[in-house]
């Protein structure tokens, strides 16, 4: 009875309490990070240092994360029910999964192998990059690898136990009993990815949430040639 309650303890701590202390930090560390310190709300381009290595890293980095980002949604935040109804078929799924998150967790990888590579070739790069970024990069790279390895070799169906337990903590109705059968690699993927959130207004991925949406709509700048008087 005794282990019982202590399983369950450290269960409701990592699927309950620290979900939700790192969702709390990143809403309010986000706030007030903004709005008290609007000059360190950038990502500190490093484009002027080095431009060749950055623009094949980034273009691998950030289409791999897209690709992710919208197997995340499919997978975890859209009912297996919803996907049946549109026709999708287990088998149909599972492939496209397998596919998709295979490309996109290797882009992803790639990306961030190539970044590191070059922070620690490139003096002037090394010189500028903070020991946030480095916690940055390796807990990136540790995800995104966690995620690859459990693609391609644990195949576990998570749409019966991992998306109805995260769907459970926006409603406030978090099941942690739900992951108690989950593998291990996969809940090592979760938790790194919830350390992730709770560090995330402390470093440069805050401008994530600046998407300049309005370079799309806005005017276009009519550039004239300067009359000599």
């Amino acid at each position: 009875m005794l282990e019982r309650l202590g399983y369950d303890a450290v269960n409701l701590f990592f699927w309950v309490i620290f979900p939700y202390i790192a969702i709390t930090i990143f809403f309010i560390g986000n706030a007030y990070r903004y709005l008290t310190d609007q000059y360190s709300w950038t990502s500190k381009s490093s484009e002027i240092l080095e431009k060749d290595t950055l623009r094949t890293a980034s273009m691998l980095f950030h289409y791999g994360i897209i690709l992710a980002f919208i197997g995340h949604i499919i997978g975890i935040v859209i009912p297996k029910s919803w996907t049946e109804e549109l026709g999708i078929t287990e088998g149909a799924y599972h492939m496209l999964a397998l596919v998709g998150g295979t490309l996109a967790g290797v882009m992803v990888v790639l990306g961030l192998i190539l970044f590191i590579y070059r922070r620690l070739t490139n003096p002037k790069v090394k010189a500028i990059t903070t020991p946030m970024d480095w916690v940055v990069l390796i807990l990136l790279l540790a995800i995104t690898s966690l995620g690859l390895i459990n693609t391609l070799f644990v195949q576990y169906d998570y749409r019966d136990t991992v998306a109805p337990w995260f769907r459970g903590l926006w409603t406030f109705t978090p099941d942690f009993t739900l992951m108690e059968d989950v593998p291990f690699l996969l809940k090592l993927h979760i938790f790194l990815a919830f350390v992730l959130v709770a560090i995330f207004p402390f470093t440069r991925l805050v401008h994530i949430l600046s998407i300049p949406f309005s370079y799309i709509f806005r005017k276009p700048i009519i550039y004239r040639e300067r009359c000599p008087r």
